[in-house]
Formats: C-alpha cells, sequence, structure tokens
C-alpha cells in the first residue's frame, strides 16, 4: 500500500493516494481562496483600516460595552432560571 508524504508538489505518484484532507490542508485551502481566488479590492482594504484603526483607537470603551453586557445578560440568565420540581 502506497504511503502519502502530503508534500503534493514533489509527489512520485501520478494519481493522489491520499484520500482524505487534514486540517493544515483546509487551512492552505482557505488561504488559496483567500489570496488568489477572491482577494479584497483596494476598497475593502481600505475599509478594514478603518475598522481596525477604531477599534485599536476605542478598545476600553468597546470592552467595558462588552463586559457590562455579558453581566447584564448573564443576570438575565440567572433570573430566568427556574428550579426543577
Amino acid at each position: 500500500m502506497s504511503v502519502c508524504d502530503r508534500d503534493c508538489l514533489h509527489c512520485p505518484y501520478p494519481d493522489c493516494v491520499c484520500d482524505e484532507m487534514d486540517y493544515a490542508d483546509y487551512q492552505a485551502a482557505d488561504r488559496i481562496d483567500r489570496e488568489i481566488i477572491h482577494p479584497r479590492t483596494a476598497r475593502q482594504e481600505r475599509i478594514a483600516a478603518q475598522q481596525r484603526a477604531y477599534r485599536e483607537a476605542n478598545r476600553e470603551r468597546y470592552n467595558a460595552y462588552q463586559r457590562k453586557y455579558y453581566h447584564r445578560k448573564r443576570e438575565e440568565a440567572t433570573r430566568n432560571v427556574t428550579p426543577n420540581p
């Protein structure tokens, strides 16, 4: 039985002997899809840079909002729990 060494560019076999994909294969396929097949446009890159800058500038305010939201929802969840009879 043939064993795959996961080096597809230098594979000694004329046809692939490995039928399954592992996590690294899915990551590589996703990277190729993002970078080569569907790259971001200049407008998308500009918007992403603006969003990163805003989040960085307002990090404390955003984190405070998240903590407040978490505590409020946690209190609501504990209030709505009914004990089992």
